[in-house]
């Protein structure tokens, strides 16, 4: 039983491959032809190969599924883990899945939401200007206006469906004023630009903000991480 009943997973890098390749070309619209339960262990797994170069996604699999999945509730809490991912996506490296390379714009919103919201958290928690950085990099891979909603919707540690204006909203909290009206009008271009866009093709034209130092905006970091941990001692 099992994942290995659905799917060979020798074949799997080519498979996930496969379906991202084409999830992105039709502008991440619902597969109807892979089943959820598979198409949740893919973002899963390629999600545990973001933060671990050097491994390919059959040795990820081949972990199990209960293995995997305590990895994707726990993540939120490894921070090397996340300082590895940070760093992967700044070197801008494809994905290898299989005999294909993947870019990050072609990674659907259940990988890139995560993501998203660890970098943030990681950010507020170490104050490191490479994490703005790389959340600034990963949004600039965004093809469409619609790939920009669906990722904020899923900028959860585990990817549940989220209100993207909070998301939004939680984003704005750790920028300076002045980057805040450039996020803004990225926004502003994305949606104006909706009908331009080409699916699987980033618009590197448009940058989301331009990253400062992390001692200019202080005080604003330390008002973010009342936002995003309310309770108190996340960030101790």
């Amino acid at each position: 039983g099992g994942f290995g009943t659905l799917v060979d997973l020798e074949k799997i890098g080519e498979l996930v491959g496969v379906v991202y390749q084409t999830l992105s070309e039709v502008d991440f619209r619902h597969l109807f032809s892979i089943n959820e339960d598979a198409f949740v262990l893919f973002y899963q797994g390629v999600s545990r190969l973001l933060s671990e170069p050097g491994k390919t996604l059959n040795g990820v699999m081949e972990l199990g599924t209960e293995t995997l999945s305590r990895w994707w509730k726990d993540r939120a809490q490894n921070i090397a883990s996340t300082g590895r991912l940070a760093e992967r996506i700044l070197n801008d490296e494809p994905l290898q899945l299989g005999t294909q390379r993947i870019p990050l714009c072609r990674l659907p919103p259940e990988v890139l939401g995560p993501v998203l919201y660890m970098l943030s958290d990681f950010y507020l928690f170490a104050f490191k200007n490479q994490t703005e950085k790389a959340i600034v990099h990963l949004l600039k891979q965004v093809s469409s206006w619609r790939q920009f909603y669906l990722i904020l919707e899923r900028m959860h540690p585990t990817a549940e469906v989220v209100s993207a204006a909070d998301s939004v909203k939680r984003i704005r909290s750790y920028l300076s004023r002045a980057q805040a009206q450039e996020f803004s009008n990225f926004i502003k271009r994305l949606a104006e630009h909706a009908g331009e866009a080409v699916p699987g093709q980033p618009l590197p034209q448009w940058l989301p903000w331009q990253p400062m130092n992390a001692n200019d905006k202080y005080k604003t970091l330390l008002a973010a991480r009342e936002i995003w941990a309310p309770e108190g001692g996340r960030y101790v």
